[in-house]
């Protein structure tokens, strides 16, 4: 049996390894696709405000955690030149086909691997690195920030965005929206595996981030769109510059 350190929690993986031949039309995943469209427009304003002068293409960026792909798409959209990945094989295929099925979306880099691994043959090599509602859905919270701060270069960017760990999360976002209203799949989120936005935010400043932003989110409940809100309490993205060395 092995003993050493990782990200992967085994049953996060079998229920999302269920969810995947069905990624891009199950209705209940509509909450996230629109949360990635609106995440996907704040994640390059904000990296064109960083690079001015560099256009999205030419900088290196990693999206941990990619499941089907909406955000991936999203980004490539707009011009990102991606590396995403994620533990789970059959999502990481039906991803793969979905972009290459569609014209639209610019070649993307796929690859089935954990971000333990990733991270080793990729110490500070991304401008950007991007995890999107995966802290909730790990092993270890400070492990998996640690992995994915390793691949970000001194000066690069890092967002995380994660189901927040309060009372009004565990009430609107794990009883009312997947559970009453099943706008959600039931059992997406438990509530002991997620993190508050200061507690990530403190794992992220001791591996040598400053916060730059963060903006909570929530979804209309009729449209299931995705809107920016002024409280971490149900969902949020943190948006971090790690130092200079």
């Amino acid at each position: 049996m092995s003993n050493l350190k990782t990200t992967v929690d085994q049953d996060e993986y079998s229920f999302f390894k269920n969810l995947s031949s069905d990624w891009w039309n199950n209705p209940k995943l509509k909450v996230l696709h629109n949360t990635c469209t609106l995440f996907g427009s704040y994640i390059c304003e904000k990296i064109q405000e960083k690079y001015p002068d560099k256009s999205l293409q030419s900088l290196r960026i990693l999206e941990v955690g990619c499941g089907g792909g909406f955000l991936t798409e999203a980004l490539a959209r707009a011009g990102c030149n991606l590396v995403a990945i994620d533990i789970n094989e059959d999502a990481i295929q039906i991803a793969k086909t979905h972009s290459e099925n569609d014209p639209t979306v610019p070649k993307i880099t796929y690859l089935a691997e954990k971000v333990e691994e990733h991270c080793k043959n990729n110490l500070e090599k991304y401008d950007v690195v991007i995890s999107n509602f995966v802290l909730e859905h790990v092993a270890d919270h400070d492990y998996f920030i640690k992995c994915c701060s390793e691949c970000v270069k001194p000066g690069g960017l890092l967002f995380m965005s994660a189901i927040a760990k309060t009372f009004l999360s565990r009430i609107g976002t794990i009883l009312v929206l997947e559970r009453i209203l099943r706008i959600l799949p039931v059992g997406i989120h438990h509530y002991d595996k997620c993190i508050t936005a200061s507690d990530a935010k403190r794992i992220m400043r001791s591996y040598g981030f400053i916060i730059i932003d963060t903006k909570g989110v929530f979804c209309n409940l009729i449209t299931r769109t995705a809107f920016f809100i002024p409280t971490n309490a149900f969902a949020y993205i943190i948006f971090a510059e790690r130092s200079a060395k």
